[in-house]
């Protein structure tokens, strides 16, 4: 299933224009600084959107290692960071918990009340919530969107149910954001390459 998400687009040329005045910008070192200078950018850049759309929507920087990544065009002195935005399951936001004194499920700073944490499909764990509240079902089982599935007692009156998820396409602030910080980033790298190609490589 392919997978919704932003885009932060960073097209380097004005920066370089800037950087490399006097110099021969097409000359073999100079374009290795600019590529190598490129890409550690990106991927300073990753890292601040892991770390930031975190921090904003509550959850670990873990959950979003398989949503954020890059590319490097180094004919056009462009790049992007891609960050997947289909809604994140609550279990992988966090290590979930759930206490006597607090009903419901807790995923570091999202308390889900009515939520509990349960293996219902598959192998693993996740959080999940009763479609309608009350009572619930009596029944064996129940009809839902996977087919049926056999209850055991401790599940029997939890069904219906729907997994708890957590939006993140709400996250383009971030991205902005990071925008102007990207661009000073990279004239600070840049000047380090520049100045170790100097003192330590051949020309």
């Amino acid at each position: 299933m392919s997978q919704e998400g932003m885009k932060l687009e960073i097209d380097f040329n004005n920066s370089i224009e800037e950087l490399t005045a006097g110099l021969n910008r097409y000359s073999p070192l100079t374009k290795k600084i600019i590529d190598r200078t490129s890409r550690k950018v990106l991927t300073w850049l990753k890292r601040q959107i892991k770390r930031e759309v975190a921090l904003h929507h509550g959850i670990s920087q873990r959950s979003l290692n398989t949503r954020v990544s890059s590319n490097y065009f180094p004919r056009n002195n462009f790049g992007y960071v891609f960050l997947g935005a289909n809604d994140l399951p609550a279990y992988l936001a966090g290590k979930p918990s759930q206490s006597r004194s607090s009903p419901g499920t807790k995923v570091r700073k999202h308390n889900f009340k009515g939520a509990f944490y349960e293996q219902v499909y598959g192998d693993e764990k996740r959080v999940w919530m009763r479609k309608y509240r009350g009572k619930g079902s009596s029944a064996k089982s129940e009809k839902l969107v996977g087919g049926y599935h056999s209850l055991n007692e401790n599940q029997i009156g939890r069904f219906p149910v729907f997994e708890i998820k957590i939006e993140l396409d709400n996250s383009e602030v971030v991205l902005k954001r990071l925008e102007q910080a990207t661009m000073k980033r990279f004239t600070t790298i840049f000047n380090q390459e520049m100045n170790y190609a100097l003192n330590h490589e051949k020309t």
